[in-house]
């Protein structure tokens, strides 16, 4: 009898078997998962901190896993209790509280692929997956699963844009100014974009960390305040070759470079020249030094250094550019330079390949009586043709100027070269004894302003308008 009972059983269950895996041959694919609760389990995790007495106590184990279990990813077909934390790192690692800890958390799908794949047609596949948590200060700053999909952002990475992230995380860190006095494990990845060049495939990664003092690069020898200090760093990789083409600390330090990288500055000459002593060697170099006036009223100085001629002078001549209008810098120039800024001397300093200083004749506005003037153009001459008109007035120092403007025919050239300036007479045109005001560029040869440019002006008045 016995023997007959152990034989229906083993003949039921084989039964069972049979049906259950003909049950699941014949399932089709499916696109939607069901949507039951998922418990969280948590295994023992390895870590790098061994159980030693008094060791340092985990904290947002939590949290790495309710990313996970929350994402878009494992909401749509996590297979409930896969979850595991298998790694944890702390960013301090044997001190008494680490900042920053990485979770590498393991799970399953019941399909391949990341996200909500509602409307895919998916194999039934058990999937398994690793997903990289990191925790800075009780926030979550990444997850990205499996290299390739950022859970935060429901995203898939491009190809190379995670080892590109770690490239830049990796050249902050190795930077001479997160070596002289990073705080460790403050780096945190705040967000990417595409990048800005065209030359290459690019992305462009935006990162905070701390120092324990203000400035950049290796300040030994500095006095520095102890001072926490928080710096935003925009790094530019390369995505093809995972190499960091640009970066910029805090918008005035060049991270590639170690230097502050170059500004450009315009303004008027209001002082300067050579700054060699009276009765120096002539064969050495001369530095010479200009103060510039800014529009918005501050100052800044220029600065380059001309060498007598020899190989080393020659090299390092070719590097810059000077361009002159007048032939040499004079007083009351405008003036365009771009260089490297000496924020200790405020000066700009025209040194490296592709720095320059542009000189251009200097704009001025005039005011005073007209005492004389009108058409230059030869009597009798063609009608047709560009007219020069210009004005002598007397000014309010008693100093005489004058005042230029060319009316040119009806034609496209003419017609925008006259949009460019006002001309604005009260009495329909400029005649003697008129108050007149005018801007525009100076020529000190012919003492004269001429009105070429955009927003250069002549307007006359029966008498000086008050105010």
């Amino acid at each position: 009898m016995k023997k007959i009972i152990s034989i229906l059983l083993a003949s039921t269950l084989g039964l069972a078997l049979i049906l259950t895996g003909l049950s699941c041959a014949s399932s089709p694919a499916i696109t939607s998962p069901p949507s039951t609760p998922v418990p969280v389990t948590t295994p023992p995790p390895t870590s790098t901190f061994p159980p030693t007495p008094g060791a340092t106590q985990v904290p947002y184990q939590d949290l790495a896993l309710n990313v996970i279990q929350n994402s878009s990813t494992f909401k749509f077909d996590g297979v409930p209790g896969s979850l595991k934390i298998s790694k944890i790192i702390g960013s301090a690692q044997g001190t008494a509280e680490p900042t920053e800890w990485e979770f590498a958390v393991e799970f399953q799908t019941t399909h391949p692929g990341h996200g909500d794949r509602s409307g895919q047609v998916l194999a039934q596949v058990i999937t398994a997956h690793t997903a990289l948590v990191t925790v800075k200060d009780g926030k979550v700053t990444t997850a990205v699963c499996d290299g390739t999909w950022d859970l935060l952002t429901d995203k898939q990475l491009t190809a190379g844009e995670e080892n590109a992230r770690r490239a830049a995380a990796e050249f902050i860190q190795n930077s001479s100014t997160f070596k002289f006095d990073g705080i460790p494990g403050s780096i945190e990845f705040i967000k990417s974009d595409p990048g800005w060049t065209s030359a290459f495939r690019s992305t462009v990664f935006t990162f905070q960390y701390q120092t324990r003092q203000p400035g950049h690069g290796d300040r030994s020898g500095q006095v520095l305040a102890q001072v926490i200090t928080d710096h935003t760093a925009v790094v530019l990789v390369n995505i093809e070759t995972n190499q960091v083409a640009l970066a910029i600390c805090d918008k005035e330090w060049d991270m590639v470079h170690d230097k502050n990288p170059p500004v450009s500055v315009s303004g008027t000459v209001v002082s300067g020249g050579d700054t060699t002593p009276p009765g120096g060697p002539q064969d050495a170099p001369r530095v010479f030094l200009y103060r510039v006036q800014k529009a918005d009223g501050t100052f800044i100085n220029v600065s380059y250094t001309a060498y007598p001629p020899s190989p080393a002078g020659d090299a390092n001549r070719g590097k810059i550019t000077l361009d002159f209008y007048a032939g040499a810098v004079n007083i009351g120039d405008r003036m365009e330079a771009y260089g490297t800024i000496d924020k200790t001397t405020q000066t700009v300093v025209v040194a490296d390949q592709g720095d320059y200083i542009r000189t251009y004749a200097p704009k001025m506005e005039v005011a005073g009586v007209i005492i004389s003037g009108g058409d230059t153009s030869a009597p009798n001459g063609p009608l047709d043709v560009p007219r020069r008109f210009v004005y002598t007035i007397r000014k309010e120092d008693g100093s005489s100027a004058d005042v230029a403007y060319t009316a040119y025919p009806p034609s496209p050239v003419g017609d925008a070269a006259r949009a460019k300036i006002e001309l604005s007479f009260y009495d329909g045109a400029p005649k003697a004894g008129d108050y007149l005001k005018a801007y525009g560029t100076y020529s000190r040869d012919t003492n004269t302003i001429t009105l070429t440019d955009e927003g250069d002006f002549m307007k006359t008045y029966p008498q000086k308008p008050q105010g």
